[in-house]
């Protein structure tokens, strides 16, 4: 094993240009920060914020960079592990006329945020100086990620400019020359793809690909041998499998070598579900985040062992006369599916979603309503459903429309005693697919709202905004949101935002695993919550330990 005595990393991360002609990236700058704050999570081997640089935007400006490269060669030791990661455009210069034509004659660049493209020389950063401020760093453990591209083609992080700039047509790698002045003994450096690909961005993952699967690794993917430790090897290995296997138009490349022993760079703590463990990190979860009062784990991450505990603590709070409201949601149907028969006089239950046509089926809500219900005495126990799904002349026996029916069993539901909520996130949520489809909202269009999460199909962004309410959106996304919104029936924003100040009323969460750590973390940044039950390793994540 090699000697690691103190660990540094250089993050930068550049979606926004100071040049109009440099197109924009979405998710360069989610690359840079969230690799930054996960490597300062892991364990033994974490990064501290003391060693970190972190450059976005316009902080990511070439003289920035270059002196942030400075002060690290001036303190990083032999023994020092450093760390260089850059997610931004590259750019390859077309060579001029009577040059060597190969790609691998071409000047290649990293573009900082004060990039001029008609002074790219002395504007970007070209390979060659950069590799010649690198290798002032002195450390035998120097790894360097670059999740940009150098393709000249369009689509990844690259760019061209029409008739001047574009590369020759057949493509080469980068990783001979430009790589081999970087990467060597005891410097390795990876690479987003080929020099004839481009490095993507995905809307899904909100990263680029390449890092995406760098963050997958270090998390705890990358743990081929099972030791809770992932090292260069490992991380490497997981990297090449996953995105050969799963995009071959973008394939990574490596470069250099370290000797030795591995070289540890990500640990998956795993917390033993002792009751110790247990309190430190609720201890640490309701001194962290407003509003939150208790916490419940389960040991796995799985939907059955959240529904659970889940089922256990509402068996211990639900009484005699109590109202409940119940959104939607797998895990809490699968709550419900495990309450005990209950015993108990005057029960009201309320749902809190539906659609209002037969349009869309959200039937979720109402499904628990009738689930909630078959749990109490038919006699002592009321579930309020709205008869949405169905066409409004099946109805023409009620005197009340089938909207107005439904805002009276909403309002209603206003004045319960707890609330029972699911957290998602709108990728890879079908209903929420086919209500975005349905609005004309796009990912693009998410990405733009922020949108980290939904709950009860209301969107809100990473600090926990509901949308509906924000005044930082124009009225061009006002509109769109209001267009998803009314393809459904819900207990409005307004009294949502009021519930979480209300005295004496539960705001329930029940949500876990790692694609959800996000949106959890958002919603009880915005007080949305007063108890969590959630899995034991999403609450060390939301802890920050």
């Amino acid at each position: 094993m090699n000697y690691i005595r103190n660990r540094y990393a250089i993050f930068i991360g550049i979606d926004n240009y100071d040049c109009d002609e440099i197109p924009s990236l979405k998710y360069a700058v989610n690359d840079a920060t969230d690799l930054s704050y996960l490597l300062k999570q892991q364990g033994t081997v974490r990064i501290s914020t003391d060693n970190q640089r972190v450059l976005t935007n316009r902080d990511a400006t070439r003289t920035a960079i270059i002196e942030t490269i400075n002060e690290i060669s001036s303190i990083a030791q032999k023994d020092d592990l450093v760390l260089f990661y850059y997610a931004g455009h590259g750019y390859s210069q077309k060579p001029e006329p009577g040059e060597d034509n190969e790609e691998n004659s071409l000047t290649k660049y990293i573009i900082p945020y004060d990039t001029r493209l008609d002074e790219i020389d002395s504007s970007a950063i070209d390979f060659e100086f950069l590799s010649s401020r690198l290798n002032r760093i002195k450390s035998n453990q120097f790894i360097m990620f670059f999740d940009c591209c150098h393709s000249g083609a369009l689509g990844g992080r690259t760019f061209n400019i029409e008739g001047e700039r574009n590369l020759p047509s057949q493509g080469y790698n980068i990783d001979t020359r430009y790589l081999d002045t970087i990467a060597g003994s005891g410097k390795v450096v990876m690479t987003a793809c080929t020099g004839k690909q481009v490095a993507l961005e995905k809307a899904k993952f909100a990263h680029g690909l390449f890092t995406h699967n760098i963050i997958e690794g270090l998390e705890g993917k990358a743990d081929y041998k099972n030791d809770s430790m992932i090292d260069l090897d490992e991380l490497w290995m997981f990297i090449s499998e996953k995105m050969n296997k799963g995009n071959s138009e973008q394939t990574p490349v490596m470069a250099g070598r370290i000797e030795g022993g591995p070289i540890f760079l990500g640990q998956t703590i795993r917390f033993a579900a002792t009751e110790k463990n247990k309190k430190r990190i609720e201890t640490d979860l309701v001194k962290k985040y407003p509003n939150l009062q208790e916490v419940i784990f389960s040991e796995t991450d799985d939907n059955r062992s959240i529904a659970i505990e889940a089922a256990k603590y509402l068996d211990s709070i639900i009484t005699h006369n109590t109202k409940i409201a119940v959104s939607c949601g797998r895990t809490l149907i699968e709550t419900i599916n495990n309450l005990e028969r209950k015993d108990l006089s005057n029960i009201e239950i309320f749902p809190l979603n539906g659609s209002p046509t037969d349009e869309v089926h959200l039937t979720d809500s109402m499904i628990l309503s009738y689930l909630l219900w078959s749990k109490f005495d038919a006699g002592e126990a009321r579930a309020h459903v709205v008869p949405t799904g169905i066409p409004e002349k099946l109805f023409s026996q009620i005197e009340q429309g089938v909207d107005e029916v439904a805002q009276n069993i909403l309002l209603q539901a206003n004045e319960c005693h707890i609330f029972l909520f699911g957290i998602g996130s709108p990728i890879d949520n079908k209903n929420i697919e086919y209500l975005l489809e349905k609005s004309g909202l796009t990912h693009e269009d998410l990405d733009s709202l922020g949108v980290e999460g939904e709950m009860n199909f209301h969107l809100y962004d990473k600090d926990g905004n509901l949308l509906a309410l924000s005044n930082k959106i124009d009225e061009e996304q006002k509109e769109k949101i209001t267009r998803y919104n009314s393809k459904f029936f819900s207990i409005k924003a307004e009294d949502i935002n009021t519930l979480k100040d209300r005295p004496g009323i539960k705001l329930i969460i029940v949500a876990g695993g790692e694609k959800k750590r996000k949106s959890i973390q958002a919603a009880l940044k915005g007080r949305l919550v007063t108890t969590l039950i959630t899995d034991l390793q999403t609450g060390a994540w939301l802890a920050g330990i």
